[in-house]
């Protein structure tokens, strides 16, 4: 799992583990599963795709933002729930080419198409990030967002769903 290719002295492939030093990039692709809040009224398990992309700013630490599209349906019509997050990243080594995530940080919830609304809150992430050979991984994750004052008036929201995803470092 060493370096493949080697330009001058730093690695151009290098294993997933090593491969995540501070300024190390990571570009993420994934699709998501998403679960509303039942006062938004919207169809439940609804899936979309998503990128991401971090940089560590330690070997264990790395700050991401992400955006995905999830088509659903709800009271309005069709509507496109775009949720943007920003989140600080702690990646927990389990085993050789391997990590458990821990994160937190922002949401942005837009509701567009036959909706035009939004909402802020935070989010927080639990999931599992696998290598394989070279710089891709293989990532797992459930995320919740809690929204505590939503545009419909209600108390507050909350948002959860799945993704599951490659990232490429």
């Amino acid at each position: 799992w060493r370096s493949l290719i080697k330009l001058g002295r730093e690695p151009f492939f290098a294993s997933p583990a090593a491969a995540q030093g501070p300024g190390t990039l990571e570009l993420g692709i994934f699709g998501q599963a998403s679960y509303f809040d039942r006062s938004l009224r919207m169809d439940q398990a609804r899936g979309g795709a998503g990128a991401r992309l971090g940089i560590f700013l330690l070997p264990n630490v790395d700050v991401e933002a992400e955006g995905s599209l999830v088509p659903t349906d709800g009271p309005q019509g069709h509507i496109y729930y775009i949720p943007l997050r920003g989140r600080v990243v702690l990646n927990i080594p389990a085993g050789e080419h391997g990590a458990l995530l821990l994160g937190a940080g922002v949401v942005r919830n837009e509701y567009r198409h036959d909706a035009d609304f939004h909402d802020n809150g935070v989010t927080g992430l639990v999931g599992a990030r696998v290598g394989l050979p070279g710089i891709t991984t293989i990532r797992l994750a459930s995320y919740m967002d809690y929204i505590p004052s939503p545009s419909n008036g209600v108390g507050y929201h909350l948002n959860w769903g799945l993704q599951a995803g490659l990232g490429f470092r």
